[in-house]
């Protein structure tokens, strides 16, 4: 994370802005990618960008963007959104993790996921992002901040190979 994220991020924290505000701010600029530039537009004056900013952006939200605006920090809208989303799971207790899988687990499997978050993390919560990857051949990979849970085949194919030809375990 930028210096310029984490201070912000900091700043939405001590401001009491919901999460969800941040994820509707966070839907908004996905959705209308050329509202940034309008933003950042140097030649468009401030006054009629925090009128912009008034009609779109959720009440609680609405300095906060004028804010960066003011500063020139627009750009970085999408970090410090994101990462404010997982600095205020962190604070809520609230395990960040990613899911890859070749298929879908089914609700048993997901359930499993789950539990071995809530207990290996000591989180009331957990807020999963679930992405598909057929490389992986078959099982999955569980990622949590820096952590790797690799379940996958073709993390165990590779690991087998390297056994078979000598290579390091």
């Amino acid at each position: 994370m930028t210096q310029t994220a984490s201070r912000y991020v900091r700043v939405l924290w001590e401001l009491g802005i919901s999460q969800d505000s941040a994820g509707d701010t966070l839907s908004i600029f996905e959705e209308s990618p050329e509202l940034k530039d309008v933003l950042c537009n140097p030649e468009i004056y401030l006054d009629k960008k925090d009128e912009i900013v008034d009609r779109i952006f959720p009440e609680d939200m609405r300095n906060f963007m004028k804010v960066l605006c003011r500063n020139s920090c627009v750009p970085s809208v999408e970090e410090i959104m994101s990462e404010y989303q997982i600095y205020a799971n962190t604070h809520n207790r609230i395990v960040n993790a990613t899911l890859t899988y070749v298929t879908p687990p089914n609700d048993e499997q997901m359930e499993g996921i789950k539990k071995f978050l809530l207990k290996t993390y000591d989180a009331q919560d957990v807020d999963l992002k679930e992405c598909q990857d057929p490389s992986l051949v078959g099982g999955f990979i569980l990622t949590v901040g820096d952590q790797e849970y690799d379940w996958s085949l073709r993390e165990r194919m590779n690991a087998l190979g390297k056994k078979l030809t000598g290579g390091e375990d």
